[in-house]
């Protein structure tokens, strides 16, 4: 893979294709309504595919690329999706091919000029592109405390690029005609252990065990396991910006 590519994801790509959620049904329902045909969409930074699982639902077929090959080897398989290592802004895509773009929680990451250029040059005439993020999870107020030590604990172990989801993708320079979209969130019952496995997926995390020969997500389990439960309602807010050329 090209060595401008970081890979934040590969040695917890097994954590991160059990343990990140996937997406509102609803978000998939008001990206189709947007598209004037359903017959190819891209799923860029796919990640494990847990946006291209839906989104096959929906289309005759989906590509879905990552520059991560261990991301991509544990992949959720269909019938209808073609998995492919690719960077975000070389995607072997066809000119004008492509109805629909997606990216969930990862444009971050990319070269964010070149990937709008690449989106241009394959969306067809009327395509949509879709950028979303979501960041810190809502939690019930007796966890709100430990959660934020957890927080401001790894902080300084964030890449610079996690700071646009941070801000919501405002910052981003979204050179397409916007279309205005609804607030959607993902919400989910999960066990303790889901919520630590999914914390274990961060970046960040595997930054703080690397640097500090420690496992933060320890000192979190044993301030949370005498008051999670058997289950909690989690919902991250999504945060997404659509468009058209």
């Amino acid at each position: 893979m090209n060595q401008n590519f970081t890979d934040y994801f590969s040695k917890q790509s097994a954590k991160y294709a059990k343990f990140r959620p996937g997406y509102p049904q609803e978000l998939f329902d008001f990206l189709t309504k947007q598209v004037v045909s359903k017959n190819l969409v891209w799923d860029c930074g796919t990640g494990s595919g847990q946006a291209a699982v839906s989104l096959a639902n929906l289309f005759t077929k989906v590509i879905a690329t990552d520059a991560s090959a261990e991301q991509i080897k544990h992949a959720r398989e269909r019938p209808n999706i073609e998995y492919k290592v690719a960077l975000a802004d070389a995607s072997g895509l066809k000119n004008a091919s492509v109805d629909l773009i997606t990216v969930a929680n990862a444009v971050h990451w990319f070269d964010i000029p070149k990937f709008f250029g690449e989106a241009k040059r394959v969306l067809k005439p009327n395509g949509v592109i879709a950028i979303w993020c979501y960041n810190f999870c809502v939690v019930d107020s007796d966890l709100k405390a430990f959660m934020q030590l957890f927080y401001e604990k790894i902080k300084p172990f964030w890449a610079e690029p996690v700071k646009l989801a941070w801000n919501e993708y405002k910052d981003i320079e979204f050179p397409f005609r916007e279309i205005k979209s609804p607030q959607f969130s993902l919400e989910k019952q999960i066990s303790l252990d889901e919520c630590l496995g999914y914390y274990s997926t961060w970046s960040s995390v595997q930054a703080y065990k690397e640097n500090c020969d420690e496992d933060p997500i320890l000192d979190l389990k044993q301030k949370l396991e005498p008051i999670w439960g058997a289950e909690r309602l989690v919902r991250w807010p999504l945060y997404l910006r659509v468009g058209k050329i």
